[in-house]
């Protein structure tokens, strides 16, 4: 069932995609605040230096994420942006207003 959740609830496809780039990106945070108690609890096991290393690469991940979902959703603002702007110059230009939006 493709993008089912979408039309259950008969929302357009870029509303779908922001929501679930937001839940997405909850759930990366969430992550990054577990990894690091976690990591806590394991320090006082362990030791510091062992945990630090092991981590490392796991915090690197979630960032990595984080950049990949902030660029998205800043790429499908840009476009609603881009597209919102279009629709206000075809409206302009259908009402003779020479296609200016002041």
């Amino acid at each position: 069932m493709e993008n089912s959740n979408a039309k259950a609830r008969n929302e357009n496809p870029a509303r779908a995609a922001r929501r679930a780039l937001n839940r997405f990106s909850r759930a990366v945070k969430k992550s990054q605040r577990e990894l690091e108690s976690m990591k806590k609890s394991l320090q006082e096991l362990e030791g510091e230096s062992a945990t630090e290393k092991d981590f490392l690469e796991f915090e690197q991940n979630f960032d990595s994420m984080l950049e990949f979902l902030n660029e998205k959703m800043r790429l499908m603002r840009e476009s609603l942006l881009l597209s919102t702007m279009m629709d206000l110059d075809r409206t302009a230009k259908g009402k003779g207003g020479g296609g200016e939006v002041l």
